[in-house]
């Protein structure tokens, strides 16, 4: 299909950080505006939300829609992906009054942030009689009016049309999908909440998003503590013994089969009857290591260098 210079699919939009809603609305505006020979263009907002910045909100939204299939370009049924700049020139200029006058800014142009605005600057380029589709979900239906009252002071001969998408499935309980819930989840360190905002094409890159893109920690595995004391137990016995000259080493396992044999023949002369009375009294070489080991685990946890939640 020939490009059709006069109908623009446009949004201006937050997507700190994106998340499935928002990958399923792309889906349906580049199907939208592919059928009427054009591309879907998102201006994205360069000031961060929370934590959230523009790089990773950039990062995480090329990695959806590669793993939905969704194309980034400037041609039909693609998505152009606008990273606005921080200032961005309006039509509107610093009135004459007392506080304009101070700062000395009075008939200069008015700059803004907003991701809206070089939406409208392009709107304004726009050939006579060009239409503009504004895709949104219901819960923002009210994006494509805001910019058509806006354009009927400049270019009232635009029409803009406004392309609604539902919002997909929402987490149980809490309503709608949102950014500003998906910030919150993110700031409480709730991982597995967290892969519920992601899309279905996406989840097997959840952890790496999480550590990687977003510099969470992962949570502490649900294994119960005496697996996990006997796991850290063991990477410590062999750090230690990785440490020991191989010298030491082998007079260390030289110890422990003499002591394999010493048993072996106690175990045999108990069977004969010659046993008088008690223990030996002598201390089994692994008593030693575990009081060692358990010293180092306990000075480990009471310096924080390993936790236990």
């Amino acid at each position: 299909m020939a490009q059709n210079d006069n109908v623009y699919f446009m949004s201006a939009v937050g997507f700190k950080p994106p998340h499935k809603g928002h990958i399923y609305m792309i889906e349906e505006a580049v199907k939208k505006a592919a059928s009427r020979g054009a591309n879907y263009k998102l201006f994205i907002g360069r000031s961060p939300r929370g934590s959230i910045t523009l790089g990773q909100s950039l990062e995480i939204l090329n990695l959806f829609l590669n793993d939905a299939g969704v194309s980034v370009g400037d041609g039909i049924g693609e998505v152009e992906i606008n990273a606005v700049a921080e200032s961005n020139p309006t039509s509107k200029v610093y009135g004459d009054n007392a506080r304009n006058r101070k700062q000395g800014r009075v008939g200069k142009r008015v700059y803004t942030s907003s991701p809206l605005q070089p939406l409208i600057n392009l709107a304004v380029e726009m050939p006579e009689g060009s239409e503009i589709v504004v895709p949104s979900s219901s819960e923002d239906s009210e994006r494509a009016e805001t910019l058509k009252n806006i354009l009927s002071h400049s270019r009232d001969d635009i029409k803009v049309e406004k392309m609604i998408v539902e919002p997909v499935s929402s987490i149980e309980g809490e309503g709608k999908l949102s950014a500003t819930d998906m910030r919150k989840t993110i700031e409480n360190g709730e991982f597995e909440k967290f892969k519920k905002y992601i899309p279905e094409s996406s989840l097997d890159k959840a952890e790496g998003i999480w550590v990687n893109i977003l510099r969470m920690e992962l949570p502490v595995s649900s294994i119960d503590g005496k697996d996990l004391n006997e796991m850290i137990k063991g990477q410590l016995i062999e750090a230690i013994n990785n440490l020991l000259p191989d010298s030491e080493k082998d007079k260390k396992e030289k110890k422990e089969e003499e002591e394999d044999e010493e048993t072996v023949e106690e175990v045999s002369s108990m069977a004969g009857g010659n046993v008088q009375g008690g223990g030996s009294g002598h201390r089994d070489k692994r008593d030693d290591e575990e009081t060692i080991i358990r010293e180092v685990y306990d000075y480990l946890l009471n310096t924080d260098v390993i936790r236990v939640d």
